[in-house]
């Protein structure tokens, strides 16, 4: 509210010595009913006091976490930066899920000292959460040039379903999601598909093979290597599945199905001297307009056909 509105409100409250909250309670209810703040305000009729209890939420623009830096981005474009020990920053993080709606959430360099704060991701009231860990040594003596993933805390099936009634947006990198099992996969689909969350886009990081074992259970799609090339074959005979029109990577296929696109990516990169497989999967809510764009740019696997490298 501008500073002459808020004058003239307060003038003319001087006048009558009335205001909103003056009306009845059931009144105010009412008008209450007709606005769309769930996120923001808790609104209840306290029937003992006989009187209304309206608690607002703090709003932030971003929390970015850091290992070695906590910073709040409000919403009026401030910056607040807490250095310290982010050992010591979960009661600070657990504060803020309770009382904060967050519009964007981003964790990242998180060695496994701090895997714990992940952990609070689940609990934010968010447009956007973004979770990344990093390359560390095994252990002090390890050589610099033996790096593997950190041992990082595991993302189940209850905290998937935690981050979608809270979270629009998720995108996790680095962090392998091992305990998610081919129905799980298809119920977090399930839960976006039909819109029965929050949650509108997913991309995370599976066990190798996993995105094989959820093609066969969601789509009844089955996968076969062999010396002449790969073969799909289903029993779907609706079913569109398309890939990549050149060979960039491993796999890399996509169904788009009621305005939901499924995608599975296989991707090769070297770390230290070692080749690594990360096997993505993400479900995302489009539009008409980017799935008939996608398709064209992609190819219709045909069934029972077999494909060499040169396309998939």
């Amino acid at each position: 509210m501008s500073l002459n509105l808020a004058a003239e409100f307060t003038d003319a409250i001087k006048e009558t010595g009335k205001c909103l909250m003056d009306l009845p309670n059931e009144i105010l209810i009412k008008i209450f009913s007709y606005l769309d703040l769930p996120s923001q305000f808790k609104f209840r009729l306290n029937k003992r006091l006989d009187h209304l209890q309206l608690t607002v939420k703090n709003r932030v623009k971003k929390i970015d976490v850091q290992a070695r830096k906590f910073v709040l981005s409000t919403s009026h474009g401030n910056i607040r930066q807490h250095t310290r020990d982010l050992t010591q920053m979960n009661q600070s993080l657990n504060r803020l899920a309770k009382n904060t709606v967050v519009e964007e959430v981003d964790v990242k360099d998180i060695s496994y000292r701090h895997s714990s704060i992940i952990d609070f991701m689940q609990n934010f009231d968010s447009e956007r959460v973004s979770m990344e860990t990093y390359l560390v040594p095994q252990a002090y003596e390890s050589a610099r040039s033996q790096r593997e993933l950190i041992d990082a805390p595991q993302i189940d099936f209850s905290y998937l379903t935690n981050l979608a009634n809270n979270t629009k947006y998720v995108k996790m990198k680095g962090i392998v999601c091992v305990s998610l099992s081919a129905s799980n996969l298809c119920m977090i689909r399930e839960l976006i598909k039909k819109r029965d969350c929050k949650m509108e886009s997913i991309s995370l990081l599976v066990e190798k093979k996993a995105h094989i074992s959820f093609l066969k259970k969601c789509f009844g799609v089955k996968i076969e290597d062999g010396s002449r090339g790969r073969i799909y074959s289903s029993a779907n005979d609706d079913l569109e599945l398309y890939s990549s029109p050149s060979w960039v990577s491993e796999f890399d296929l996509s169904n788009f199905d009621d305005n939901l696109e499924t995608k599975f990516v296989v991707t090769q990169n070297f770390s230290g001297r070692k080749m690594q497989e990360e096997h993505l999967i993400s479900f995302a809510l489009r539009d008409d307009k980017y799935m008939e764009k996608k398709k064209r740019g992609r190819k219709l696997i045909k069934f029972g056909h077999v494909y060499t490298q040169t396309y998939c």
